[in-house]
């Protein structure tokens, strides 16, 4: 999952899931694209988020 968000990441998944299933009933088309193309993205934006969490820092050389 997204990491630093934690629970927070599978909240956000699954309200996309429910405002997709709303708007499908609405018959908000529009609105309805948006939300399953960020549910279709989501296996992406989490590998992105992990690699993100995990870039190695160059640490400090202090020469004082």
């Amino acid at each position: 999952m997204l990491e630093g968000a934690g629970d927070l990441a599978v909240v956000v998944r699954d309200l996309a899931y429910r405002l997709y299933a709303i708007c499908g009933r609405k018959g908000w088309a529009q609105e309805a694209l948006a939300y399953n193309i960020l549910i279709a993205s989501w296996s992406g934006i989490s590998d992105q988020a992990r690699k993100l969490a995990f870039v190695p820092q160059q640490a400090t050389l202090n020469l004082n």
